[in-house]
């Protein structure tokens, strides 16, 4: 009975399997992939693996390719380290008579790998708790067939390694004749000699299976000297490298007998103070030109994270002591500590600021180099300044820091932590007609005067497809390997830079809206002949800054044209005006449209002390004040047809894609959901609780605040108290009443409110403040008095109507209260991005303040409406003919005396870091919430290669810069196994996993 419904369902999945698409997974064979090295090796049927110096590869002196260049990555679950060919563009499989990838074996859990400079064989770490030592790998056997782990020669340690390197111990001089070897020494306390009864023979090179043989890498001379952090013992070791490859195969002895030197490094700090050097543009009264960092008492015990090794000088991180530690290891027998590198945060004096990974750059065209150095606490990346007898041994706060307040002065911060970092110089040199030699270095110059030379054929082409742009990386760079699968570029030292940069100059030695200054007096435009129609030799993009040293690097040309699309900041189109209680209203010259405020861009202010015509990208159409036709961008509230705004181009990466709204008498901060208030007698201050209110760190502005602004616009005495009163911030309540049918009117503390009793003491309480959703004006509290935990207020309307504040704790009950701050009389700037911006913090006593540092000057996000004193408030019933509205007594600062645009230099213009314009008023008053809406685009792209394109399993572990291909090889712990990025693109050119 049951035979045939089984047989049926059997063949039905028969069926189903026979005619499903098949699924495609990757064969994967690497699996944990932790670190890579390189070495460049014949090829199997070319020398059966003889390694060569690493510049040998790839070989283009040989038709055949007879020398390939190979990666060995760790595989940290498996115990094995895998060999790719590279060259070839496979993983080698070193037994194919057994299933999957089979790689060459080492202990348990191998850490760091590095190989020698002429690839004769690679160390290996091995952590394995109890099992930690060192495994040296002779090139000679990095290929079929397959061995086990004791074709190895192996040595015990401690405890774990950390990073590694080699160093070389240098020759010592020799007698003139280059046929005589030059002189080296068998240990670092032996004498000199060429002899090798002397010197010592490798017995290694003497093996029949797998030699090695340091003897033949003679570039650069000397003997290979292996350095081991030790992490758990706070310090470095340095290994004879000869001695552990003579090391018997299969034997697992101490390391000890190797041991030429160890390395106690010192986590004593500096006496005294720790000074930071300042740029001129946050020196303030508040921040001076170099911040005293006190002494720390704590003992601190070294755990070295990190090496790199430039110019015989070892830069180490620590995780277990603030300092990056350098060492003079140009003679690694003899090596000696110099002062360290000295790790600080400039935002965050207090912290203890340790390092993992640090990575030193090549030497720039005027005699730079820079340590990059991770710090530990959230993945953010320090400069340094590593040139030979630098002075500033702290990270280096970097220019124009004011334009970008929300990334450290001190540090780059990434949207993830950094991972590894490492650096590259590359070229594409062009060749000189006249000389026939391509030279690398050759700075692009867009000055008219270098027309026909090889420094001009670097300049951007005509359609954006060659010359100075984005992924033309000429220079110096800096590359970070972030958690999230991106590779971020950071510029150090780009060759094009000079050609990145708008069509305009600016002589000035102040920046102008485009962040330009100091351009040479006689180009005033950057074209072919110096005159603004000609063909430019620049890229024309939006800004100066577009290349900035040591921030990230620009995705795309900042700027808009039909090769490069929108990329310049701008707006999508025109702002629009709307009602609070929503839809459009008009901003025109109709008689509606006078009746309300007008949004209108201002020309700039230049340098010299006149003025430059407003100028904005609407869309991808350029508008500019005095433009022909429909390119103006009008500035004047008497002939306006539409809201404009003028857009600062100075710093591109304060831009962001959003939408941005400037509201009138707009909130702060999003409803807040319990303050309390109490009320207290005739005459003492009355009391707003918020214990999680943070007023100030939400940019509160009490009276005190408002009449600091009205003292800068140059009011006194009653003006001035005006002014104060009516544009201090405002505590609107927002709870609604209990139901009328609550006990709380008949038996509790609101059977008396308003002078009533019973249920009489609701409708009482609701003709007062009206309801949540239409609040009357008696809910505004002024704020007075602003701390950051608590707000002394009183009423809006009437400050000594102490009857209204006794009657809204009557009818509120007391209880947790929900309210809005709002700015009084002035609009509000938000972005969907960038949030409200303010300049407000807490001094001692948690008093709200204005914050004096120049990092938050440009933190401006209230704006004052601007009226007219010849204009008279039109009669009721009747509309208004006025270009500006009538002025009223809290309009004391910001009043014009004609229908015409405010003068540039007034300080009622509002300008940020993005925007300049002035806010006009209409003839009727403006109501609360009435507001301007815009959406920001062209927000700055940096330059990245995405990892995670194939995967979003990525997990990069390491990174190297590879010359020899110039490619960058990062190693993923996850899916990927090795990702190759090619630099000409800035994209991921291979996969090997």
């Amino acid at each position: 009975m049951t035979a045939r419904p089984w047989g049926a369902l059997l063949l039905l999945l028969a069926t189903s399997a026979c005619t499903q698409t098949p699924v495609s997974l990757p064969l994967r064979s690497l699996e944990r992939s932790g670190e890579v090295s390189f070495v460049c090796a014949a090829r199997d049927d070319q020398g059966r693996g003889e390694g060569y110096d690493l510049d040998s590869c790839p070989d283009f002196d040989s038709t055949e390719n007879a020398r390939h260049l190979f990666a060995l990555v760790t595989q940290t679950l498996r115990g094995e380290v895998a060999v790719i060919d590279l060259s070839a563009g496979s993983v080698v499989d070193l037994d194919k008579s057994t299933p999957g990838f089979n790689f060459l074996p080492v202990g348990d859990s191998p850490g760091d790998i590095v190989s020698t400079p002429g690839g004769q064989a690679s160390f290996v770490g091995v952590e394995a708790p109890g099992k930690e030592g060192i495994f040296v790998l002779p090139t000679s056997c990095a290929r079929p067939p397959m061995r086990d782990i004791t074709s190895w020669p192996a040595c015990s340690l401690p405890s774990r390694p950390g990073e590694m390197a080699i160093v070389i111990d240098p020759a010592g001089a020799d007698d003139g004749d280059p046929s005589t070897p030059q002189p080296v020494r068998a240990t670092c306390d032996s004498e000199y000699s060429t002899d090798v009864a002397t010197v010592g023979t490798a017995l290694s090179a003497a093996r029949e299976d797998c030699p090695i043989d340091f003897a033949k890498e003679t570039s650069p001379p000397g003997r290979r000297k292996l350095v081991v952090e030790m992490p758990d013992l706070g310090g470095i070791a340095i290994f004879d490298a000869q001695g552990l490859a003579d090391r018997e195969p299969g034997s697992f002895q101490p390391c000890d007998q190797n041991l030429e030197r160890w390395i106690p490094l010192d986590t004593s700090l500096p006496a005294g103070d720790v000074k930071q050097q300042v740029p001129a543009d946050l020196q303030s009264s508040c921040v001076p030109q170099e911040i005293n960092y006190g002494p720390k008492p704590d003992v601190f015990l070294s755990r070295p994270s990190g090496i790199d090794i430039s110019d015989g000088r070892m830069f180490v991180a620590d995780l277990g002591a603030p300092l990056v530690h350098v060492l003079d290891v140009a003679d690694p027998c003899a090596p000696a500590e110099q002062p360290p590198l000295l790790p600080v945060a400039f935002e965050a004096r207090g912290r203890t600021v340790t390092t993992r990974k640090v990575a030193v750059s090549p030497l720039t065209t005027q005699g730079q180099r820079f340590a990059y150095a991770i710090d530990d606490f959230d993945g953010s990346v320090m400069i340094f300044d590593a040139t030979e007898g630098a002075s500033n041994r702290t990270p280096i706060v970097r220019p124009g820091a004011p334009l970008l307040p929300f990334e450290p002065a001190d540090r780059i911060a990434f949207s993830s932590p950094a991972r590894d970092i490492t650096f590259a110089l590359r070229d594409s040199p062009v060749v000189d007609p006249q000389t026939g030699v391509a030279a690398v270095g050759t700075f692009c110059d867009p000055r008219p005067s270098a027309n026909g030379s090889v420094a001009a054929e670097y300049r951007t082409s005509s359609t954006y497809t060659s010359g100075a742009g984005p992924r033309n990386l000429r220079g110096v760079f800096g590359f970070v390997a972030l958690a999230s699968g991106q590779v971020a570029v950071v510029d150090v030292e780009d060759w094009d830079a000079a050609c990145r940069r708008p069509v305009a100059t600016n002589p000035d030695g102040t920046e102008d809206f485009r962040g330009c200054s100091n351009d040479p007096v006689d180009v005033p435009y950057f074209t072919e002949d110096g005159t603004e129609d000609a063909l430019r030799t620049v890229s024309g993009e939006a800004s100066c800054r577009v290349v900035e040293q040591h921030r990230a690097r620009s995705g795309t040309y900042v700027l808009t044209s039909p090769d490069t699309g929108a990329r310049a900041p701008s707006i999508r189109s025109f702002p629009r005006l709307s009602a609070p209680e929503g839809g459009n209203l008009p901003s025109d010259q109709s008689e509606d449209g006078l009746q309300n405020p007008k949004l209108l861009a201002v020309d700039y202010v230049s340098p010299s002390g006149g003025t430059t015509p407003a100028e904005a990208y609407i869309s991808s159409s350029l508008y500019r004040h005095g433009a022909e036709g429909n390119s103006n961008l009008e500035t004047d509230p008497s002939l306006a047809t539409q809201a404009t705004l003028a857009l600062m181009q100075r710093e591109p990466r304060a831009f962001a894609d959003e939408e941005t709204s400037i509201t009138y008498e707009g909130t702060l901060t999003p409803e807040r959901p319990a303050g309390f208030l109490d009320i207290t007698p005739a005459g003492q201050p009355n009391v707003l609780t918020d214990g999680d209110g943070s007023f100030c760190n939400r940019g509160v502005e009490d009276q005190a605040l408002a009449q600091e602004t009205g003292e800068k616009l140059g009011l006194t005495g009653g003006e001035l108290t005006t002014f104060s009163r009516e544009h201090a911030d405002y505590a609107q309540l927002t709870s609604d009443l209990r139901g009328k049918d609550d006990s709380y009117w008949t038996s509790g503390g609101g059977s008396t409110c308003g002078g009533q009793t019973g249920k009489a003491s609701y409708f009482a309480c609701r003709d007062l403040f009206g309801t949540a959703d239409k609040p009357t004006e008696l809910r505004d509290l002024r704020i007075v008095e602003a701390y950051q935990d608590h707000l002394v207020v009183e009423p809006r309307g009437n400050p000594a109507a102490q009857d209204v504040l006794d009657d809204m704790y009557c009818c509120f009950g007391g209880s947790a209260l929900k309210y809005n701050l709002r700015a009084g009389s002035q609009w509000v700037l938000k972005g969907s991005v960038s949030g409200f911006r303010h300049d407000v913090t807490a001094d001692a006593d948690l008093r709200c303040i204005r914050d004096c540092s120049p990092r938050r000057s440009l933190l401006r996000s209230r704006a004052l409406e601007i009226s007219s004193s010849t204009c008279a408030p039109p009669a009721d019933d009747t509309l208004g003919e006025c270009a500006i509205g009538p002025a009223t007594p809290k309009d004391v600062a910001c009043v014009v005396s004609s229908g015409g645009p405010i003068a540039p230099t007034d300080g009622c213009v509002f300008q940020n870091l993005n925007y300049r314009f002035a806010i006009y008023r209409g003839n009727r008053p403006t109501e609360r919430d009435t507001k301007f809406t815009w959406q920001t685009a062209g927000g700055f792209a940096p330059l990245t290669a995405n990892l995670a394109a194939q995967s979003a399993a990525v997990s990069p572990q390491s990174m190297s810069f590879v010359p020899q291909i110039g490619q960058l090889a990062v190693v993923d712990g996850a899916a990927e196994g090795l990702v190759l990025v090619s630099l000409d693109s800035v994209g991921v050119s291979r996969l090997y996993f």
